[in-house]
């Protein structure tokens, strides 16, 4: 599985995109828009966890959150079929800010993790004078 797992992490996600054009300016403006940005790889587990606590809630809560919702399964298996094709996914994220944070990529991380994929790229950016 690991020689898998190392080939999802440097075939399937796009590290220069989050799929957000206002994310993306930051993460390459990071000094212009005052952010530290840093895009490492942890497990998917370890992106949940941030993510989570970005909404201040549990991992753990805040999957069950998620597969209640409609369409929660066929997104995450259409996101693995996607990962099996060779298909680049966006980086998933969270910035954190004073005002609020926001997070994008659950789904991504859940499908990872679910495939058996060690670490994942995964994007923080802190605002300056932020969280």
């Amino acid at each position: 599985m690991k020689r898998f797992s190392q080939y999802i992490i440097e075939q399937n996600f796009n590290t220069q995109t989050t799929g957000r054009v206002r994310i993306d300016n930051i993460i390459h403006n990071a000094e212009r828009h005052k952010a530290n940005v840093e895009i490492k790889n942890i497990t998917p587990e370890k992106a949940q966890q941030i993510m989570a606590k970005a909404q201040n809630t549990t991992a753990k809560k805040a999957v069950q959150r998620r597969e209640k919702m409609p369409g929660f399964r066929q997104k995450v298996d259409n996101l693995k079929d996607l990962m099996k094709k060779g298909v680049k996914l966006n980086v998933p994220f969270v910035e954190l800010t004073a005002s609020g944070n926001i997070q994008d990529g659950f789904h991504r991380t859940i499908a990872s993790q679910e495939l058996g994929i060690k670490k994942i790229p995964f994007a923080i950016i802190k605002h300056r004078g932020g969280k």
